[in-house]
């Protein structure tokens, strides 16, 4: 047992060491090893009466061979054959033949039940070997009667006690070779934890001292030294390392903890506290004590330990005052930030949201937590939860970001417009780390769909008034067009004497006479058509408009009016609002196909500041008469209705319509301060309905027909005509002479004014307003009544807003007539303007 033992003490160093591993030098030491214990187990072999001998060797040569393979096998056999030679006897040949087989068994046992971790034993291996040794030493036995190389008598007498002397061999070498392994491994784990812990020491900022209770003394590790930078010489007591390595601020502390270590009844305490070190730096240290033992006089011994942890304190405080920034922030932002982890297309958990959650949704943290899709399910207005999901869904698949808009309920049921910002990152595992903020856009969105308005609103006027420009320059064109043709065919009428004649040239007349109502209706969409407006009771036009509605209105249409009793007054265009009516009632009778329900209503309605600013009106806030006709028709498509407005525009067939009622009715209400409105629904009808601000006290303006004057009460009369068209000038020339007047021609106001100084004796001018040169019509007569104040004035113009345009010439008195000017209106103004003259 004693041989045994020491290959076990042999092998514990060689399995001791810390890079241990399977090589030839390994093989050979572990051959030495176990021919050492051949040796010793050999100096105490039983020699038996029958040259028999009688040891522990089977087990050594067996693991010999199983541990060390070929190389330690052959070594400790080569030993063992020596020595069995050496000891000599009968039996000479069976026992080399016996050391033999145990070595081969044992490298039989290598190839069955080889190593998972070498040298560590596999499990049940001693059983292994108990087998294999039974087998190959009967084997053996067997085989020495066969070659006759031992007496049958000892070896049948003597083989149990090899036997049990072989088992018992095995047996104790597994023993001892699995203890001398298990204690090698805990050799080494100690081994490495010590590296651990000295490495950690040595670069953690982990100190060790030993206080003795007895003498009062500490002591340190020189990892405590390098901690504090003391000498390895230095004693210091515990209030002197007080005073020594702790912070003023922080000593009186520090010694009620030592205090408490050393006297009080307590096993174990921490602090921390602060030290400077020698380049002044300030360091944070955590100290930890242990009660180890107790003298007999009460004293405490105790072990502690001194971390330092500057770097721990400081991204703490780092993350302290990151947090408080966050928060600042967070509270300043008008929105609500979150962070989640988002796993299969939903919250897997909410992991912060700001207390701005109160003031957005009237949620507090704890309750957004508890339950975070819950409390926001109620807050989504239906189908926006779903745009949420989609943009958190979107960012986490592309591994970016996302957004989108939605209407929420805010606190107290107050709908907001939120807009979501996310960023995902990837955590594996089908989750993701989602950050975001809900914004309230609310403000932000209004003012950006108010800006959209207002710019599409722009866009329309700029287009109206475009087209505007556009129709008062073509009107004022065609009206000098017009002036020539129904002057020269007034002219020409006198002249002829055929009936046939006649009624052709009056059929031209009135088509001259057309021509210029509908570049009144032009102008009126341009909203500079000449206006003669007179206070009206809107009951008393609609009422009036029924004895002709059934000219444009068939049986099959039912007509019904509701007018309002007490109207308020209106001062409009009779002739204007009479053509808007008709307009609006032939539309209201083509959208029912000739069969429904017509609805005339009139009302006296007031509009606020409110209804203007909804509906992005530019009237004044005030007293409005409502005119709102009505019809049972297919209504209006929303394509439709965004430019119903625009001139030209229609959705009759070709020939069926201009296009141009429905804004020449706008324009009208325009240049009248009122507002139009249409209200339509698919299938149901449509209802027009025009606000005309109120006059109170205006008076009805009943305009003086120009009394008609004989020619010849004024004849001889001198006239100064001026007009840059050649052709309308001549024939205005040729009614002013029918008309027995002397007239002098002027074709600029430059040249008219050139005449005028050089004989200022005319009894009246006529003269366009707009000319070339730099004197206008309206600046022509500011400087004739420099010279002679008196002289009367005609205006005529195509355009009726280029008297308001073009100076401020113009006086109550004087006569301004619209092109184009049938000959007696002209003949009937000269000898009016000659008479008021007197």
């Amino acid at each position: 047992m004693i041989a045994l033992l020491l290959a076990g003490a042999l092998l514990f160093p060689l399995f001791s060491r810390p890079h241990f591993e399977q090589n030839t030098t390994t093989r050979v030491l572990i051959g030495l090893i176990f021919g050492i214990t051949y040796v010793a187990l050999s100096l105490n072999s039983l020699v038996l009466n029958d040259g028999g001998v009688l040891n522990a060797s089977a087990g050594v040569l067996i693991f010999a061979a199983y541990l060390g393979g070929p190389v330690a096998g052959a070594m400790v056999l080569t030993v063992s054959l020596a020595i069995r030679a050496g000891l000599g006897g009968d039996m000479l040949i069976l026992g080399l033949v016996m050391q033999a087989i145990c070595v081969f068994a044992g490298l039989l046992l290598r190839m069955i039940r080889p190593f998972s971790i070498w040298p560590q034993l596999p499990n049940r291996i001693l059983f292994y070997a108990l087998g294999v040794f039974l087998v190959m030493h009967c084997s053996g036995v067997i085989l020495a009667i066969l070659l006759d190389l031992a007496a049958i008598t000892p070896i049948a007498s003597e083989f149990v006690v090899f036997i049990l002397a072989g088992l018992l061999s095995v047996t104790v070498t597994w023993a001892v070779i699995q203890q001398s392994w298990r204690l090698a491994s805990i050799e080494r784990e100690n081994g490495a934890l010590l590296r651990q812990l000295q490495l950690i020491f040595k670069n953690c900022g982990i100190g060790v001292l030993y206080y003795n209770g007895r003498s009062g003394r500490l002591d340190f590790d020189p990892s405590f030294r390098k901690l504090y930078g003391l000498s390895e010489n230095e004693v210091l007591e515990p209030y002197t390392l007080i005073s020594r390595l702790v912070h003023a601020e922080d000593r009186e502390a520090v010694k009620v903890h030592i205090s408490n270590a050393i006297y009080g009844s307590g096993t174990h305490g921490s602090q921390l506290f602060r030290t400077c070190s020698d380049d002044d730096q300030l360091r944070h240290i955590r100290s930890t004590w242990q009660a180890e033992s107790e003298t007999p006089e009460g004293l405490r011994n105790l072990i502690g330990l001194h971390i330092d942890v500057t770097d721990v304190t400081t991204a703490q405080q780092q993350r302290i005052e990151a947090q408080q920034q966050i928060a600042a922030i967070a509270e300043n932002l008008p929105g609500v930030i979150f962070q989640l982890i988002w796993q299969n297309c939903s919250v897997k958990e909410l992991t912060y949201i700001s207390s701005k959650s109160v003031d957005l949704w009237g949620l507090t943290q704890e309750a957004v937590h508890q339950a975070p899709c819950e409390s926001l399910a109620a807050h989504f207005e239906a189908g926006e939860a779903e745009k949420v999901s989609r943009a958190i869904n979107d960012a986490a698949s592309n591994g970016g970001r996302g957004s989108t808009r939605v209407w929420m309920r805010g606190r107290s049921e107050k709908r907001i417009r939120v807009e979501l910002q996310v960023q995902a990152m990837d955590l594996g595992n089908g989750t993701h780390l989602v950050n975001g903020i809900y914004v309230d856009i609310t403000s932000e969105s209004a003012a950006q769909e108010e800006a959209d308005l207002q710019a599409a609103l722009a866009r329309q006027s700029q287009k109206n008034e475009s087209i505007g420009r556009l129709t008062g320059g073509v009107a004022h064109d065609f009206n000098n067009i017009l002036a020539i043709i129904l002057s020269n065919l007034e002219l020409l009428r006198d002249t002829v004497e055929s009936d046939s004649q006649r009624a052709m040239i009056d059929a031209g007349i009135g088509a001259s006479h057309r021509g210029a109502g509908l570049t009144r209706s032009m102008l009126s969409f341009a909203r500079t058509a000449s206006l003669d407006p007179e206070a009206l009771d809107l009951n008393t036009v609609v009422r009036h408009a029924k004895n002709w509605m059934h000219r444009a209105m068939p049986e099959s249409v039912e007509v019904e009016m509701s007018l309002l009793a007490g109207l308020w007054p209106v001062r409009l265009d009779a002739s204007l609002l009479e053509s808007a009516l008709l307009n609006l009632i032939v539309n209201a009778r083509d959208a029912m196909h000739n069969h429904g329900k017509l609805t005339i209503e009139t009302a006296n309605v007031r509009i606020d500041q409110s209804f203007i600013d909804t509906r992005n009106e530019t009237i004044s806030p005030g007293r409005y008469v409502m005119l709102a006709v009505s019809d049972t028709g297919s209504g209006i498509e929303a394509d439709t209705l965004e430019c119903m407005f625009d001139p030209f525009y229609t959705t009759k067939a070709p020939g069926e319509g201009s296009g141009i009622g429905l804004s020449m009715i706008q324009g009208f209400v325009k240049q009248s301060l009122g507002t139009i409105r249409v209200y339509t629904e698919l299938g149901m009808g449509t209802s027009f309905k025009i606000y005309f601000p109120v006059c109170d006290t205006a008076p009805v303006i009943k305009h003086k027909k120009i009394d008609e004057v004989s020619s010849h009460e004024c004849s001889g009369a001198r006239i100064l005509l001026v007009e840059d068209d050649e052709n309308i000038r001549e024939v205005q020339l040729a009614m002013l002479e029918r008309g027995g007047y002397r007239v002098v021609t002027a074709n600029s106001g430059d040249a008219a004014l050139d005449i005028f100084n050089a004989d200022s004796a005319f009894d009246l001018i006529v003269t366009d307003i707009v000319m070339p040169g730099e004197l206008q019509g309206t600046t022509l007569a500011s400087k004739v009544r420099e010279t002679n104040l008196q002289i009367p004035f005609i205006f005529m113009s195509g355009y009726a807003a280029e008297a308001t345009v073009h100076g401020n010439g113009l006086r109550p008195k004087d006569i301004r007539l619209m092109k184009p000017v049938p000959m007696s209106s002209l003949l009937n103004s000269v000898a009016a303007a000659l008479k008021l003259r007197d």
